[in-house]
């Protein structure tokens, strides 16, 4: 498998104790992460650079992820995107807003594994290295 080193995540969580802690993980993992807290600075992130995988909160200060999800595609962003939630309804969330997956936050672990199952094994990754 590819080094992770190399894939770049963008995390949008508002939770800064949650954020860093899913930072902090992924970054243990090998990824490079850009972690934020709004749905608009997702959307700056978005436009200024290309991602391997997006990970958003379905719950965000300004809108929620599904409308993150919603924007993301209108913009022809085909980039994975995984929702995140400890909403009961976490699972028809992410089905309702065309998320590629959705993560309970109860197991970290179980973030990292599903961060690799996105991520192509061949090195092939649309982020820079720069």
């Amino acid at each position: 498998m590819a080094e992770p080193g190399q894939y770049h995540l963008l995390l949008v969580a508002d939770d800064p104790d949650q954020s860093e802690l899913f930072s902090l993980v992924l970054k243990r993992a090998g990824y490079r992460v850009t972690a934020i807290m709004t749905g608009e600075e997702a959307l700056e992130q978005i436009a200024a650079r290309p991602f391997d995988l997006i990970l958003t909160d379905y719950m965000l200060p300004d809108f929620n992820g599904d409308v993150l999800i919603e924007r993301v595609r209108r913009q022809g962003i085909r980039t994975k995107i995984i929702m995140m939630s400890n909403h009961v309804d976490v699972v028809q969330i992410a089905r309702d807003s065309k998320a590629d997956a959705y993560y309970r936050k109860d197991d970290i672990f179980q973030l990292v594994r599903l961060v690799e199952s996105f991520l192509p094994s061949n090195g092939t990754h649309v982020a820079s290295s720069a």
